[in-house]
């Protein structure tokens, strides 16, 4: 499993297992699809909410559903 190093805010680390939808909010909570994640892409994750079934916050507005078959999430240690 690839290594990211910690930034300032970052919560954790999501690896993708399987092929996932990469999702943009808009001012009003509403998603729109940015692109298809790919497996063994990795990204840091800044926040969580239960929106959507649970989305990981990547920054810049860019969400990932907790889909637990699709992608593992690793708390920052």
């Amino acid at each position: 499993m690839a290594t990211v190093t910690p930034k300032d805010g970052q919560i954790g680390t999501v690896y993708v297992k399987k092929r996932i939808n990469l999702w943009q909010r808009d001012e009003n909570n509403k998603l729109a699809v940015v692109r298809v994640l790919n497996p063994g892409e990795v990204y840091r994750v800044y926040s969580f909410d239960d929106m959507y079934g649970g989305q990981f916050n990547l920054g810049s507005q860019l969400y990932i559903t907790n889909m637990k078959d699709y992608i593992e999430y690793v708390n920052v240690q």
